[in-house]
């Protein structure tokens, strides 16, 4: 059958691109092929309950848009590597870099303001749940809250939540990066580094205790990713990528991931997640693989084709415009697909990135729209790389790429990059920057106005 080519397919693509990209283990490419793997080797596994019969030309565009993203992917490479910036020597010695000084009064304040918008996202929850329906526990509020607030637009939370929500994910990827970065660097003792590091994830733990608030447990592995993301890089820019993480940690971190996975299945219950009749194997390999049976399904019985062009890439800037009367829609779009059965069986309502992709603009657009998120990644993954001054920009770019990384890391199930670029989430990133420098700096005020003339002193030179 055509699904166990397919593993062959991209276990074998994935040894190849593991020693091309010189066992970097967090490289877009080798992470783009891991993904698609794991979820084919899920889909596998329910080969008989599913009555899995991959079909031609689902076999086919897997097969080509893999290709396409590893050829595209080395030749991104090849030209970083040839570049000017290699040739000048970007990637330095090994730094003693300084320890990121920061005031613990700021950290507090940013504690306190974590708990505060936690018991507002209770309140918020139950209120908007009570306005649709009667409940006893707060696992029956969250499915009414869901109901009426993803699945449908009927609600949502107030203005002031969700611009408290920026601040909030600004304080949890700031400090989060701080604290590993400072563990990485500082010259203390392992414990007291390791309680430095708990102390600074303060604001991630609490972010991700507001997020199971409103079942939201895949925002909370964005978070973790992020945070191995930022580990890696910088643990790689500190030995000058000539130590690479060996197969001890390796190791570590799937047994951490293990662990997650378990945590991810066994909170089912408390927000508000059917799980009674999967055990955690058939639960976990339904998220990881019903993506790739549900995309053969779709490409046998294709959704009607959208009068609005790229509704299902681009929903949320539809949506933002909508909500701000720039244009007006009959019905207002969200970012869910329908759901689908298999064999008499509910897999979800996830495809691949690429079922959005080829809806909005067939196949060769799909494509098109893979090359893009293809050379972004692999670009920004460069630059970084390549990078041989480690100073604020260094370090807002890092945060920002493990922030986006989240959505290389699901392209095998589903992909909303292009949800971040409407104006409501590139605020964030500004919020994350301000954030950032008030972190980090004593009078962030000066620090700007320093920034300002030092750039029309370099203008005056010129």
């Amino acid at each position: 059958m055509l699904i166990y080519i397919l593993v062959v397919f991209f276990a074998s693509i994935l040894v190849v691109s593991f020693f091309s990209f010189k066992k970097d283990i967090i490289h877009p490419c080798i992470i783009f092929n891991i993904m698609f793997l794991a979820s084919t080797l899920c889909a596998l596994y329910n080969i008989k309950k599913w009555n899995i019969n991959i079909h031609i030309n689902t076999f086919f565009t897997l097969l080509i848009m893999s290709l396409l993203f590893n050829i595209i992917s080395l030749a991104v490479q090849k030209y970083f590597e040839t570049s000017k910036q290699k040739e000048k020597g970007n990637l330095r010695e090994r730094l003693n870099n300084p320890v990121i000084e920061t005031k613990k009064i700021k950290l507090f304040i940013a504690i306190i303001f974590n708990v505060l918008y936690i018991i507002g996202i209770i309140y918020f929850v139950k209120k908007i749940a009570s306005d649709f329906g009667d409940f006893k526990s707060y696992s029956e509020a969250l499915n009414i809250f869901k109901a009426n607030t993803i699945y449908k637009a009927n609600a949502q939370l107030p203005k002031i939540i969700t611009l408290s929500t920026k601040l909030v994910i600004g304080f949890a990827y700031v400090y989060m990066f701080i604290g590993i970065y400072n563990f990485i660097n500082s010259s203390e003792n392992k414990s007291r580094k390791i309680l430095n590091l708990v102390f600074y994830l303060m604001p991630a733990v609490l972010y991700s205790i507001s997020l199971l608030l409103q079942s939201s447990r895949g925002t909370i592995l964005r978070l973790i990713v992020s945070g191995i993301v930022i580990f890696i890089i910088l643990w790689y820019k500190k030995y000058n990528y000539k130590n690479m993480i060996n197969f001890k940690y390796i190791f570590i971190i799937c047994i951490s991931i293990s662990l997650i996975f378990i945590a991810f299945y066994a909170v089912s219950g408390l927000i508000g997640r059917n799980t009674l009749n999967n055990n955690i194997i058939e639960y976990l390999t339904m998220y990881g693989g019903g993506s790739i049976q549900l995309f053969d399904i779709y490409l046998q019985e294709p959704h009607k084709n959208d009068e609005i062009i790229g509704r299902e890439t681009f929903w949320g800037t539809y949506r933002f415009l909508d909500d701000y009367n720039i244009i007006k829609l009959e019905e207002k779009p969200t970012g869910s697909l329908e759901w689908r059965k298999s064999n008499g069986y509910s897999i979800g309502n996830v495809y691949t990135a690429y079922r959005r992709w080829i809806q909005d603009f067939g196949f060769v657009g799909g494509a098109i729209v893979l090359v893009v998120v293809c050379i972004f990644y692999n670009s920004y993954y460069n630059i970084l790389k390549y990078l041989k001054k480690e100073d604020d920009l260094f370090n807002i770019s890092l945060i920002f790429f493990a922030y986006m990384y989240y959505h290389l890391i699901l392209i095998s199930i589903d992909c909303r990059i292009f949800d971040e670029i409407i104006p409501a989430s590139l605020s964030q990133f500004i919020v994350a920057i301000v954030v950032y420098y008030y972190s980090v700096k004593s009078n962030v005020i000066i620090h700007i106005k320093n920034k300002i003339e030092k750039i029309k002193e370099l203008k005056g030179e010129k």
